[in-house]
């Protein structure tokens, strides 16, 4: 019997441990979800700081998975051919699914400009593939999370959708003229906001889908021309510059006597008539 009973409290014993444990378990599963979800919104918070409030990722950093982000770079780069380096960058984008969605070309002055949409997934690693092409001298880098402006969209267009598919219910069992035309109207009205939410939809997702590396190329500037330095130094050096002297006065003489020819002209002819009155008034 005694044996029995210590069976019984044996068992009941080990039933309470079990419980007890499987209370500690489940609490503490509890707690670590609770931090866990503190610890994602302490993260949030100082991702969001640190983004500057625009709720993007860091520079550098892989595009965020279930988010909807736009990402977008502006890149001014020196290279040695830009059409060749713009070639480049273009096969770049269409290998990955990209395309160029503009492009601006001066090659007086050794400029190319480019547009380049490439698939956000990809965006760093194309970014990094075509900066390899030349020298980077200014680069911009941003990221927007627009998520919310997003979920936004699809739930206005989810309502639109009903209403709209509430208002053709009541348009054919509508018989009435003027309520017909009313009907008819209020319709008009709310298939025309459905489809301006759905071309917002449509760019947004586009911006989204697709990030935007505008590339600037450009040739290195020109050195400066340098100074001929050919001086012929010594004896040789003086006679160079004694003859270039020489060049530049007789320059100035040449031109000093041509301002001043009419004038000697004139004074000659004076000159003469006044000899010729004074020799003949001298007495014979």
């Amino acid at each position: 019997m005694v044996l029995f009973v210590l069976v019984l409290v044996g068992a009941a014993s080990a039933c309470s441990s079990s419980a007890d444990d499987e209370a500690s378990n489940a609490s503490d599963a509890a707690s670590s979800e609770e931090s866990g979800d503190a610890g994602a919104d302490d993260s949030g918070g100082e991702s969001a700081n640190e983004r500057g409030g625009t709720g993007a990722l860091l520079t550098g950093q892989p595009i965020q998975v279930g988010r909807s982000i736009i990402a977008t770079a502006d890149v001014l780069m020196e290279v040695d051919d830009v059409t060749r380096a713009s070639l480049s960058a273009i096969d770049t984008a269409s290998a990955a699914g990209g395309f160029l969605a503009q492009q601006e070309a001066r090659l007086a002055d050794g400029r190319i400009t480019l547009a380049l949409r490439v698939p956000t997934d990809r965006f760093h690693e194309l970014l990094d593939a075509v900066t390899e092409l030349g020298e980077v001298i200014e680069q911009d880098i941003g990221t927007e999370d627009v998520t919310a402006q997003v979920v936004d969209l699809e739930s206005r267009i989810a309502s639109a959708q009903v209403s709209v598919g509430r208002l053709r219910e009541l348009l054919l069992g509508s018989g009435d003229v003027a309520q017909l035309a009313t009907v008819e109207g209020e319709l008009a009205r709310r298939e025309a906001d459905l489809e301006s939410l759905l071309g917002q939809q449509r760019v947004l997702e586009d911006r989204v889908d697709l990030a935007t590396i505008r590339l600037v190329l450009q040739q290195p500037e020109a050195a400066e021309p340098v100074e001929d330095d050919d001086d012929l130094p010594g004896f040789l050096g003086g006679l160079e510059g004694g003859w270039d002297a020489l060049l530049i006065a007789g320059s100035v003489a040449i031109t000093i006597l041509g301002y001043a020819l009419p004038f000697l002209v004139v004074v000659s002819l004076a000159v003469g008539v006044w000899l010729i009155i004074g020799r003949r008034r001298r007495p014979a």
